[in-house]
């Protein structure tokens, strides 16, 4: 999933967040820095239909979070 859903990203956001889940009709992405996640929750209606596209009819939503320091 995560292959499908780079290329829909602008190219300031790619290698910075992942694709950590997909539980039926939600996708969850996990972004390393606040700043980014509050760009992807921005992108999500273009992000979602990108995926439907890409043959993910089913996705409803994305749930954007942010990685714990370490």
């Amino acid at each position: 999933m995560d292959l499908n859903l780079q290329p829909l990203l602008p190219a300031s956001l790619r290698g910075h967040c992942r694709v950590t889940a997909v539980d039926g009709v939600t996708l969850e992405v996990t972004a390393r820095q606040a700043a980014v996640a509050t760009r992807l929750r921005y992108l999500v209606p273009q992000l979602l239909s990108g995926l439907h596209s890409c043959g993910y009819p089913q996705l409803q939503q994305i749930r954007v979070r942010v990685l714990p320091p370490s």
